[in-house]
């Protein structure tokens, strides 16, 4: 009879602090969860910014550039997508896509010296400029967030509980591909 009482008593205890555990758990997501809204939050007034500029480039550019119209579409719908977007994670993609195509543009304009040369195409240069250092620079605080709340949830025991209570995966923001280049490889491979 005391065996069978402690048993249950042993169970209770087991039962109450699995969770308090996951209510503990729990908590340390919805956490690391609003860092990271608030992260992305604060890149996000950046990014309209940028998507607000997003036109006037691809006005600047409309006229000397009828042969590569494809990438100003392209750049437009993208535009698009990002207001549309709603979430984390969708605006993040979106944004992604975006910075690609920035990066495919300005490939594209190294063959027009004469736009390169417009006034107009100058200013609204300057001002992406301005706005892309902004980014880069929130970029890595969004990025921080978004890598320690994902360790956290791939982590043991945590990944066994963070899919059930719901939490999943964010993305980061990426790099534009010129910024790339220059990012060093944590671990080269050695050639033999």
């Amino acid at each position: 009879m005391v065996a069978d009482t402690v048993v249950w008593i042993l169970v209770g205890l087991a039962i109450v602090g699995l969770i308090l555990y996951m209510v503990g758990l729990y908590n340390t997501f919805v956490r690391l969860g609003f860092a990271n809204d608030q992260a992305f939050a604060n890149i996000d007034s950046v990014l309209r910014q940028r998507y607000e500029e997003i036109p006037k480039l691809v006005n600047a550019c409309q006229a000397y550039m009828e042969h590569e119209r494809g990438v100003l579409e392209d750049l437009t719908r993208l535009r698009t997508q990002a207001d549309e977007a709603h979430g984390v994670d969708q605006k993040v993609k979106a944004e992604n896509a975006i910075a690609r195509q920035l990066g495919r543009l300005r490939l594209v304009l190294e063959a027009y010296p004469d736009l390169k040369a417009s006034q107009n195409f100058m200013q609204t240069q300057q001002r992406m400029s301005e706005i892309e250092t902004k980014i880069n620079d929130r970029r890595e605080f969004f990025n921080a967030s978004a890598t320690e709340y994902n360790t956290c949830i791939r982590q043991f025991p945590p990944l066994l509980f963070a899919p059930v209570l719901g939490f999943g995966k964010r993305s980061l923001l990426a790099p534009p591909e010129e910024l790339r280049a220059h990012i060093p490889q944590p671990f080269p491979l050695k050639s033999r």
